[in-house]
């Protein structure tokens, strides 16, 4: 399969950010599973609390109401760091207008051979930023009046 250098390493970059967005919303989506809402226009999220007994297993203990939230795990899945090989063999050069692009001949991962002698190794990594912390401040807060 023959592509352009450019659109190839494009193309891997925004699908590195399409899947780190994806599990950023799915782990903000879950997040939110642990509020319900007063169904207004500008919607105000309450936590959904659960009665514990404190210390367990005993009929005298305290009872404290608990965020759900506080009882999640914070370490959601992230992708800290991505890293893409790839094999290919130079093609030449592909020139548009004025803009010059090489090409790359990509040698399939199915067949599993080695390939030939004149392909190189590509590798890309890609690594992120620190994740907000918006979600552990919110679960601070309200985690707050328990210690008084």
């Amino acid at each position: 399969m023959e592509v352009m250098f450019q659109d190839l390493v494009t193309s891997i970059g925004v699908s590195v950010q399409k899947a780190r967005r994806a599990i950023e919303d799915a782990a903000m989506e879950l997040y939110f599973q642990g509020y319900e809402t007063d169904g207004a226009d500008q919607p105000v999220y309450t936590p959904i609390q659960r009665r514990i007994r404190l210390p367990m297993g005993t009929a005298s203990g305290k009872i404290l109401e608990v965020p759900v939230t506080a009882l999640y795990h914070h370490n959601t899945i992230e992708l800290d760091s991505v890293t893409v090989k790839l094999k290919f063999l130079p093609c030449g050069v592909s020139q548009d207008g004025e803009k010059e692009d090489l090409r790359l001949e990509i040698k399939s991962p199915e067949s599993g051979e080695q390939p030939e002698s004149p392909y190189s190794e590509l590798s890309l990594s890609f690594q992120s930023a620190c994740a907000p912390e918006g979600m552990s401040r919110v679960n601070e807060h309200s985690l707050k009046p328990l210690s008084r």
